[in-house]
């Protein structure tokens, strides 16, 4: 509450005894009313002992699909306490504009739906991630899990139930458990052990060293990994899938880990 009140853009609570972590990283948009869903969800990956916060790297100016709404820290108060927000960190267009700029110059594709023209995306995931690590080395304790979640994302009980069974699991060995078809990305599970994986996958995903040319290797996804899970082979869940199994992550699909989305009050 007094980070919210001295208008902070970051904030890292005394350390816990959380053993996963919800990255919700994206625009604010409908996080208010997704916030019940989103504590539901934390509590989901903490397991039996049911120790999950939350960490975010979020954005107050909604855009595109989002609408056009400013939203001021104030108001996200009670949402941050539902999902037990442990650490936060706004960001805006001016953070990531200049490697936007950079991955364009050497990663663009003009194919329709391609994941290039969604860098902005992954790389404010790959923030929450990094930030979700630091948290880790401050407090001097390993998560067994960590989730990428949307601030908008909505979870089904059949969802959560799904969570509850997967956080059972040992989160030593690399793996990761996402939904099948469009939208995968939204959200996902990976154990411990598959993150650093994923971020540096994320960052090397845009590098010219490998996207230097349509030639490069991380241009060609894995074909039978995304189509046994319904999605394109340019697509940015087929980028996800693709970093994940090349760099030895076991890969769970399960339907049921499906992310909705909370509309906005303009129904977008």
């Amino acid at each position: 509450a007094e980070a919210v009140a001295a208008g902070r853009g970051n904030y890292e609570a005394s350390c816990s005894s959380a053993t996963a972590a919800v990255c919700l990283a994206g625009q604010v948009r409908s996080f208010e009313q997704a916030s019940f869903s989103l504590a539901e969800l934390a509590q989901a990956l903490g397991g039996r002992r049911g120790r999950a916060e939350s960490v975010l790297h979020i954005g107050l100016q909604d855009m595109g699909k989002g609408g056009g709404a400013r939203h001021r820290m104030s108001e996200l108060l009670p949402a941050l306490q539902r999902v037990r927000a442990s650490d936060w960190q706004l960001y805006s267009a001016h953070d990531y504009d200049p490697p936007v700029l950079a991955a364009r110059a050497s990663c663009w594709s003009d194919i329709s739906g391609h994941f290039s023209h969604h860098f902005a995306q992954m790389w404010i995931v790959a923030r929450c991630l990094q930030r979700a690590l630091s948290r880790e080395a401050a407090c001097g304790r390993k998560y067994e899990f960590v989730a990428r979640a949307r601030p908008d994302g909505s979870f089904s009980a059949d969802a959560l139930r799904a969570v509850r069974s997967l956080a059972l699991q040992n989160g030593s060995r690399p793996a990761a458990w996402m939904t099948r078809g469009v939208g995968a990305d939204r959200f996902f599970v990976l154990s411990r052990a598959a993150v650093p994986v994923m971020l540096r996958g994320l960052l090397d995903a845009f590098s010219i060293t490998n996207c230097g040319g349509q030639t490069a290797p991380h241009w060609h996804g894995d074909r039978s990994a995304c189509s046994d899970a319904h999605v394109g082979s340019v697509s940015t869940e087929c980028m996800i899938i693709t970093m994940l199994r090349r760099g030895g992550v076991a890969l769970h699909f399960d339907t049921r880990l499906h992310s909705d989305l909370v509309p906005n009050a303009n129904g977008t």
